[in-house]
């Protein structure tokens, strides 16, 4: 798989891009540097769509952390995070994609949605929330047709599998 982790320059310039639609651009650093995690706003630069993780693995076939990385990463071609906790994937789309969506298996998160994102190097498995596929340079952002493509995969993929008696995603 091709390296999705900038460099140092690119980075601070990641981080900066995110933390300028946050209300508090120094606090959110702070918070980044301090939890690991800050809440940002949805709206002008980015909406996020929520996709529960059993669509992700269904979609990938797998609940391998490398396997569904790279579908992610090859599918969707923009940043990617995953909340532990609420076994939940969350991938950074445009700002009006909320407008366009049709899913009933996935949310957009809009303008005036708060949503606690991930420092940008923080790229490790078991933590809070981490970057399963980070965001490359400012405005590298999923096109929300992919992602609805990648739902709609997930979907079928987890219909086939109950009705034939499996799992879902393992």
């Amino acid at each position: 798989m091709p390296s999705t982790h900038a460099n140092r320059p690119q980075r601070r310039a990641v981080a900066d891009w995110l933390s300028a639609a946050a209300s508090h651009r120094q606090r959110t650093h702070e918070e980044w540097r301090k939890q690991g995690i800050a809440l940002i706003q949805c709206g002008p630069l980015f909406s996020a769509v929520r996709i529960p993780a059993d669509l992700v693995w269904s979609a990938a076939g797998s609940t391998d952390a490398e396997t569904v990385a790279r579908l992610l990463a090859d599918t969707l071609r923009g940043g990617v995070f995953a909340q532990a906790a609420g076994r939940r994937y969350y991938a950074l789309v445009e700002p009006d994609a909320g407008r366009h969506s049709r899913e009933t298996d996935a949310e957009v998160l809009g303008a005036g949605t708060y949503l606690g994102v991930p420092a940008v190097d923080r790229t490790a498995a078991g933590t809070a929330a981490f970057w399963v596929v980070p965001v490359v340079r400012p405005g590298a952002l999923c096109a929300a047709r992919d992602v609805a493509e990648l739902v709609a995969a997930g979907r079928a993929a987890l219909v086939r599998s109950l009705s034939s008696g499996g799992d879902g995603g393992e």
